[in-house]
């Protein structure tokens, strides 16, 4: 039986793969490269999970379950940083539509760094959600 092993690109391949993308899927492909996020990682990363000032990010939920920092590469920052304003620009237009409800995304980010070093809101167990909505 034939087994598959995962292929590794070369520096250059992915140069060259990373020049061909433009817009979200750039940005993502830029964080599973420069900071090392599983491809659902990066998909799953929440505005709050962001600390540009410390350049950390959080990946919630990651491989075995577990949270852990790692790196918000400097080569993504702007780019991320355009990308919220370009999404709170989105989102402040449904608000005036009545699209939308609910905190903007820069919102939610400054309320999640007033809560200081250490100061992550407890998670309910992964289970919880299932058992209250009657979910297997």
């Amino acid at each position: 039986m034939l087994k598959l092993h995962p292929g590794v690109l070369s520096e250059g391949e992915v140069k060259a793969v990373r020049q061909r993308l433009e817009g979200v899927p750039a940005l993502v492909v830029g964080l599973l490269y420069g900071s090392g996020l599983r491809l659902m990682e990066a998909l799953r990363l929440r505005v709050k999970d962001l600390d540009f000032e410390r350049r950390e990010l959080l990946v919630r939920d990651g491989k075995g379950g577990k949270d852990r920092l790692t790196l918000l590469p400097q080569s993504q920052m702007a780019d991320l940083r355009q990308h919220l304003l370009e999404i709170r620009r989105l989102h402040q237009g449904d608000l005036a539509a009545g699209l939308a409800v609910g905190v903007s995304p820069a919102e939610t980010l400054a309320g999640s760094h007033n809560r200081g070093p250490g100061k992550t809101p407890p998670r309910p167990h992964r289970g919880a959600a299932s058992r209250e909505t009657g979910g297997g």
